[in-house]
């Protein structure tokens, strides 16, 4: 199981790998992200492993490029 995830996280940074722009303006990169969060808190009473999960968006705009010309 453990090489079934390291083989899908290697396979995933094949499709969200993103190369540098060259001497162009840059342009503006949008995008979605997300994430899955397991909590245990120890205690006496409850040992359980909680799921949750996480989705969003991000945006990364370079304005620096406009204020040069």
């Amino acid at each position: 199981m453990r090489y079934l995830t390291i083989l899908f996280l290697i396979i995933l940074l094949f499709f969200v790998y993103n190369p540098g722009y060259g001497q162009g303006a840059p342009k503006p990169i949008v995008g979605v992200k997300g994430g899955i969060n397991l909590a245990n808190i120890g205690g006496d009473t409850d040992n359980s492993t909680k799921l949750a999960g996480h989705l969003g968006r991000y945006s990364e705009v370079f304005f620096d490029y406009f204020l040069m010309l």
